[in-house]
């Protein structure tokens, strides 16, 4: 269960790491008004698949530590919650990645932004200071 948790926790880093290239690498195509490349439909892609395996581990330990977490329960669901949403929203992104040269890269850019910023949202929930966020609150 150790290892589960300390997987999850720092795996937020890969996340934030691919969720740059997903929303920089579209931002660049939408600019320069070409269609996404190989490279861009592939950081998109492998950034959906780790933030659904991120959210499948955050899940199971979920589950596994619903008696144990008390008063924090609320905040983890809510959490659980904003993520549910963000592994939504990624894999809606497929939409734009077939659209038009002209539409897709730019909403794609938007749409990549959105669920980073929901991602820190949801990260400033359960651990303050490890988000961008941090000097806000």
């Amino acid at each position: 269960m150790d290892t589960l948790i300390v997987l999850h926790s720092h795996m937020r880093h890969l996340v934030m790491l691919l969720a740059a290239f997903a929303v920089v690498l579209p931002a660049v195509a939408a600019l320069r008004r070409v269609a996404l490349s190989k490279i861009d439909v592939l950081a998109v892609r492998l950034f959906a698949g780790v933030v659904t395996l991120q959210w499948l581990l955050g899940l199971i330990q979920l589950v596994m530590r619903w008696s144990d977490l008390g008063d924090g329960l609320r905040t983890r669901l809510e959490h659980a919650a904003l993520m549910t949403v963000v592994v939504g929203l990624v894999h809606m992104s497929g939409r734009w990645i077939k659209a038009p040269a002209d539409v897709g890269p730019r909403n794609l850019t938007f749409f990549m932004l959105a669920c980073l910023l929901l991602i820190q949202l949801g990260i400033a929930l359960v651990a303050p200071h490890f988000t961008i966020f941090a000097s806000f609150m």
